[in-house]
């Protein structure tokens, strides 16, 4: 019941929320009805302002992993047309200069950002930008960079949690055992997001501590497979080529 209730209230009053923002959005902007706000409340304009777009990974349409941090190729393509054709896409460091100088934004002033340094910011993003002449601001995780073929942490159990063939998962957790039921992709989804809410507030020592138990349940590694196809993360290779190609 306990699962069910979390389920419940994380999937659909969750799920629900996001969508009924979507259709007000939509609504609003194609009925016109947001242009007639802005006139009426200046706030809601993006005069003298910058938006932040911030990104984790663009995945191949169709892709959707247990623990979904991507945006679809397919939407991430339209998206990048219409704000080269709308808005006045900046680098970050610019906004930042002008914040500090007190300097005004130009009208529709937005900057893309992208966050930990997945491969597909390269493989994927980085195309599209460059087609439609955009420029990003990439954060990158150096451990990564450094050691591509590791995954990072949260991957690393989201992939054990699909690849778990048992039914259910007994973990001890904050000094009491803890059961996750295991036959549905959202009961893994529950439990893969219990844990990592609870890791988040470990130290470091019983972090490692309690990734090592995982590894020996969900039968996982931290090294993926040397292979190029299952490398997550870019090397310091392709970070220079993106600085070089994006002009960031």
């Amino acid at each position: 019941m306990r699962n069910l209730s979390y389920y419940l209230r994380n999937f659909v009053v969750v799920r629900l929320h996001w969508w009924l923002r979507w259709l007000t959005a939509a609504v609003l902007y194609h009925s016109g009805a947001f242009r007639l706000l802005q006139r009426i409340f200046p706030s809601l304009s993006f005069r003298n302002r910058a938006v932040i777009l911030r990104f984790h990974r663009i995945l191949p349409d169709g892709e959707r992993p247990l623990y979904n941090l991507g945006f679809p190729e397919r939407a991430f393509e339209q998206l990048a047309r219409f704000l080269a054709q709308n808005w006045h896409v900046v680098p970050l460091k610019e906004a930042v200069d002008r914040l500090e100088a007190n300097k005004p934004f130009s009208p529709r002033t937005v900057v893309i950002t992208f966050d930990d340094g997945y491969r597909d910011n390269y493989d994927l993003a980085a195309p599209v930008l460059k087609r439609h002449g955009l420029v990003a601001t990439f954060f990158v995780t150096t451990r990564f960079i450094d050691l591509p073929h590791r995954a990072p942490w949260w991957d690393e159990l989201a992939e054990g949690m699909e690849r778990f063939s048992g039914e259910s998962l007994a973990l001890r957790m904050n000094g009491t055992v803890e059961w996750f039921p295991m036959r549905r992709r959202w009961q893994r989804l529950h439990a893969l997001e219990s844990i990592m809410e609870q890791m988040k507030g470990f130290s470091n020592s019983e972090f490692l501590l309690k990734m090592d138990q995982l590894r020996l349940q969900l039968g996982t590694s931290p090294e993926q497979e040397k292979r190029p196809e299952k490398r997550l993360m870019m090397n310091w290779k392709e970070v220079r080529e993106l600085v070089q190609d994006l002009s960031l």
